[in-house]
């Protein structure tokens, strides 16, 4: 950092400023909505675990009770199986003539033999439906930048300024933490847009420190920072990013100014507003949806 820089008296509004963002939590929510998810070019990756549905083959044993297996005897019955036959039977096999009536009763499975039965298991083939973990990994999402327009017009002068300024000291924290780019646009009458990309760089925060120094006054003219706005969205590096329109809204509209950003919204751009002081419906809801009213002076009131 350059002596320039640390010597800024910009420093005492960012510290007073940092203060009013910390009794404003609303302030905060509002930064935090802006910017588009999207999947990020980086190497950082996130892992998910993902349940696929399967169907696979699996063997099903039943036990049942099935005759003729040698496991119990249960009795007697009549058939030709020589292994069950009883003693009484082959008696009547080695007897010369009663052996011919052995081999008829054998023939017509008259035998008298011992009936057995036995636990016989079953083995079948079924599908069946699962589920199965897989784990997946997939680029961490990430928001798209911010594009913050700030009045910088004559009726901003006083509580609001501080609050526009807080506000784009939020941007600016926001989008440093979550290494996505700021942009800054600071407009009045015709011809004053001033133009800034925000960071913590040195240069950045000579722009910064340059920005809380300045004062309000002018007239207000959004269509030409519109104009720009919608240009710079038109870039690749801002394709992205959300536009967040700080303002106490007390100016015409143009009768061009809402085609053009139908134009940028159909693009997937979300025009977020804040409106400094609750005035109804004002210049600011042509451009912006939704439009957050800022109306807690009492939070501010030791400003």
């Amino acid at each position: 950092m350059s002596i320039g820089v640390l010597r800024h008296l910009g420093w005492t509004d960012l510290v007073r400023l940092r203060e009013l963002v910390e009794q404003l939590p609303q302030l905060t929510d509002v930064v935090r909505s802006l910017g588009r998810l999207h999947a990020s070019d980086a190497e950082e990756t996130i892992a998910e675990t993902v349940f696929v549905p399967m169907r696979r083959l699996e063997e099903e044993r039943r036990e049942v009770w099935t005759r003729r297996v040698p496991a119990e005897t249960r009795g007697i019955e009549r058939s030709g199986e020589l292994a069950r036959m009883l003693p009484v039977e082959a008696v009547n096999l080695g007897h010369p003539k009663l052996r011919y009536l052995w081999h008829a009763r054998r023939a017509e499975r008259a035998l008298l033999t011992y009936r057995v039965e036995g636990l016989e298991v079953e083995r079948t083939l079924v599908e069946r439906d699962s589920e199965e973990a897989v784990e997946q990994r997939s680029p961490r999402p990430r928001r798209g930048p911010i594009i913050a327009v700030m009045d910088t017009s004559g009726s901003m002068h006083g509580l609001p300024e501080q609050v526009g300024k807080a506000l784009v000291l939020e941007a600016l924290r926001t989008a440093h933490a979550e290494k996505r780019r700021c942009f800054l646009y600071a407009y009045s009458g015709p011809g004053q847009v001033l133009e800034h990309e925000l960071s913590l760089t040195e240069g950045g925060l000579g722009r910064l420190l340059a920005f809380l120094g300045q004062s309000f006054g002018g007239g207000s003219d959004v269509s030409e920072v519109t104009a720009k706005v919608v240009q710079r969205l038109g870039e690749k590096d801002w394709k992205r990013a959300d536009v967040l329109f700080v303002s106490d809204g007390e100016w015409p509209v143009p009768v061009s100014l809402p085609h053009l950003v139908e134009q940028a919204r159909e693009a997937g751009t979300r025009f977020h507003g804040v409106q400094i002081g609750n005035r109804g419906r004002t210049g600011l809801h042509a451009i912006c949806d939704p439009v957050h009213v800022f109306q807690d002076w009492a939070a501010v009131g030791g400003w």
